[in-house]
């Protein structure tokens, strides 16, 4: 599904399997931020994968739109805009071909592609393209990701050990955004843009995102989070 009339700058997301549902629940704020800040929305419903783990659908997804498109926008579909004000496109320089968030959680500074920006350049194309072909980490916990921080110089072998190694070429271009752009429950910003319920059970997603998504879209200029809803100072 794609809506609005045709411009260079498409936000994006997969609904499939039980995602869906969380899809249907987070779409109406990724919907007001297109609006305020000139993007298409384009949603897809079915497996992109081409029979990998969802996730890898993403990669498909994002190469298709940039043939199209001069930026994309990916936002997980558990993930809820909460607060509309700001571009993100803004936040990234112009010698830049994707911005995405480092998450700082056991002792990790871990990039987190559950909300990416790209903009179409050789570059970011030839990356996607080899992010795709690690078929060795098509079942590695971080899918996709770890594809993409295995290219950039990042030893992803431990999940709870990811460490930058030495960059590599693949990284040129590569901007860190703040992680108020993509907030979790374990790397939380003070005011959340972004609010990513990652890494918590699909009900309890559904019903943090349900709250969530309410308060976001009733109020003008959305919702001014403290932090990430409901956060447990549990240490997990």
């Amino acid at each position: 599904m794609t809506t609005s009339p045709p411009c260079r700058r498409v936000l994006c997301s997969v609904g499939t399997g039980p995602y869906g549902a969380i899809l249907e629940i987070t779409l109406g704020t990724f919907a007001r931020y297109a609006r305020r800040h000139g993007y298409t929305l384009h949603v897809e419903w079915t497996d992109m994968g081409s029979g990998r783990p969802p996730a890898w659908g993403k990669i498909r997804v994002i190469q298709i739109l940039l043939r199209a498109f001069e930026e994309v926008l990916w936002i997980d579909a558990d993930a809820a805009v909460v607060r509309f004000d700001a571009d993100i496109g803004e936040e990234v320089p112009t010698d830049a071909h994707l911005g995405l968030a480092l998450h700082h959680y056991f002792g990790m500074a871990l990039p987190n592609t559950g909300v990416m920006y790209w903009r179409r350049t050789r570059r970011s194309q030839e990356l996607l393209a080899e992010a795709w072909k690690q078929a060795h980490l098509i079942d590695h916990p971080y899918w996709e990701q770890a594809a993409l921080l295995e290219l950039m110089g990042y030893d992803v072998t431990h999940t709870r050990s990811v460490r930058m190694q030495a960059p590599t070429t693949w990284h040129d271009g590569v901007h860190y955004l703040g992680n108020e752009w993509n907030t979790t429950r374990r790397s939380a910003a003070e005011r959340p843009r972004i609010i990513h319920c990652a890494g918590e059970d699909l009900d309890r997603r559904a019903d943090l995102l349900a709250d969530v998504c309410s308060t976001a879209l009733r109020s003008p200029g959305g919702a001014d989070y403290e932090g990430y809803p409901g956060n447990r100072d549990d240490g997990t």
